[in-house]
């Protein structure tokens, strides 16, 4: 009995666990290096300005409503950078990356059975590395 618990605590100070985040009908696992802090209402923050949004559907993730999703993801005084419908194991998503005031943004919008969830990475480094891990972890988003 005594060797489980060592075991799971060996493996978290190593870096082993995995941090899975399950609710609101999603399972994801977030960028490398980000970890849960909160969660509140319909909003769920990580570390490393990580987070996920529960939103109404804006339509469907594809180039008929890419005009109102980014309008909705980069609101004004955002600049966008890019805006591009594509796919994910987890369906089609529109990838919208913005700018405003040397912060970037690097936003997923994922339409749900009910609603859509929105994968949000903000950085005032502009990290390419950070967008590349937040790309990389849309492949383990699911839905229940």
């Amino acid at each position: 009995m005594r060797a489980l618990p060592l075991a799971v605590a060996t493996l978290t100070l190593l870096g082993c666990s995995k941090s899975e985040y399950q609710g609101h009908g999603v399972r994801w696992t977030p960028p490398r290096g980000s970890s849960f802090e909160r969660e509140s209402g319909q909003d769920v923050e990580f570390s490393k300005g990580v987070r996920l949004r529960f939103i109404d559907a804006l339509g469907a993730a594809d180039g008929a409503h890419l005009a109102a999703i980014r309008a909705a993801l980069a609101p004004e005084p955002e600049t966008i950078i890019s805006a591009t419908p594509g796919t994910v194991p987890a369906g089609p998503v529109v990838r919208v990356l913005s700018n405003a005031g040397g912060a970037r943004a690097l936003r997923y919008y994922v339409p749900m059975k009910q609603g859509a969830v929105v994968v949000e990475l903000r950085s005032s480094s502009g990290s390419a590395t950070d967008e590349n891990q937040l790309d990389l972890s849309m492949a383990s988003l699911r839905f229940d």
